[in-house]
């Protein structure tokens, strides 16, 4: 295989769309542009804008894998720190077992100080634990179920319907260390 990585493009997108339909099905949110551009464009903190925050595997000019990326930023210690959430990893299944993911999970190392992501299965998680990766127990789980929420594993959240005013003034406060 004659491949690559990089960030993905806007030139990529028609591309793209075809790789998601492939992979995914034809009616799947991945295959709308618009979405596209919300999800890995437009999105606060894209560093490869006006590109997407996408890591694309290309075998010749053929797109055979993507890595999304919700990309962030944070001070920790007074230093700006970047992180991304690692999402809608997918390859063609011709390359599942290949090592084709690893190299697009170690290719967003290089871009982040901080990865992480919730929706690993057991396909990805070896991928994970060869490159170090740390399971973190304490994430709390959240699922949603025909409109009432249920809290697993933590019997002191509670469900909130809306904010009071005390809650602006402490973000007036934080917002300039986030």
């Amino acid at each position: 295989m004659d491949s690559i990585i990089r960030p993905a493009k806007e030139g990529d997108a028609a591309k793209l769309v075809e790789f998601f339909k492939e992979v995914y099905r034809s009616d799947h949110i991945m295959v709308d542009r618009n979405y596209l551009a919300w999800q890995y464009r437009d999105v606060f903190g894209n560093q490869f804008y006006p590109g997407y925050s996408s890591l694309l595997l290309f075998d010749k000019e053929e797109i055979v894998g993507h890595l999304g990326l919700i990309p962030y930023s944070f001070n920790a210690d007074k230093r700006k720190m970047k992180g991304a959430y690692l999402a809608s990893g997918i390859l063609r299944k011709d390359l599942y077992g290949t090592g084709a993911g690893a190299l697009l999970v170690k290719e967003a190392e290089k871009y982040f100080d901080l990865l992480y992501t919730t929706g690993y299965n057991e396909r990805i998680a070896p991928i994970y634990k060869l490159y170090n990766w740390s399971e973190e127990f304490f994430l709390k789980r959240w699922i949603y179920n025909n409109g009432s929420a249920e809290v697993k594993n933590n019997s002191q959240v509670r469900q909130i319907q809306s904010f009071g005013d005390e809650w602006d003034a402490v973000w007036e406060k934080l917002k300039d260390d986030c």
